[in-house]
Formats: structure tokens, C-alpha cells, sequence
């Protein structure tokens, strides 16, 4: 089985669906696939400021730059 095989399968099932569908798909497929991303280097940068020497994360000096969740 080909790496992209997997891929391949879904895109020719995308384009079995009627045109609106697909694109429906194609769109909705996007916008979660960037929120995940958007999420995930949150995460990671997160982690990465956490670890930078003499930065710290209880600092009370200017606006907060947190978000609630």
C-alpha cells in the first residue's frame, strides 16, 4: 500500500459528492484542520516560553496576556 493511499481514497470520495458537498467538505476539512493546528502551536509555544531562562510566569507587570478557556 502506497504512503498516500489513504488520502487518495478520500479525495476520490470527495469528488463522488455532489459539487456544493464537496465543497462543503473541502472548506469544513480546512478550517478544522487549521484550528487543530492553531491549537497545537498555542501548546507548543506555551511550552517552549516557559522554558526560557530568567522569564517569569508569575509576573504581574503589564496586561495579561492569558486566555480564558
Amino acid at each position: 500500500m502506497q504512503p498516500f493511499q489513504f488520502l487518495v481514497g478520500i479525495w476520490e470520495a470527495v469528488l463522488a459528492l455532489p459539487r456544493w458537498q464537496g465543497f462543503v467538505f473541502v472548506v469544513g476539512a480546512s478550517l478544522l484542520v487549521a484550528k487543530v493546528v492553531q491549537i497545537g502551536g498555542d501548546v507548543l509555544v506555551r511550552r517552549v516560553t516557559a522554558r526560557i531562562p530568567g522569564r517569569s510566569t508569575t509576573s504581574s507587570s503589564g496586561p495579561s496576556t492569558r486566555r480564558c478557556t
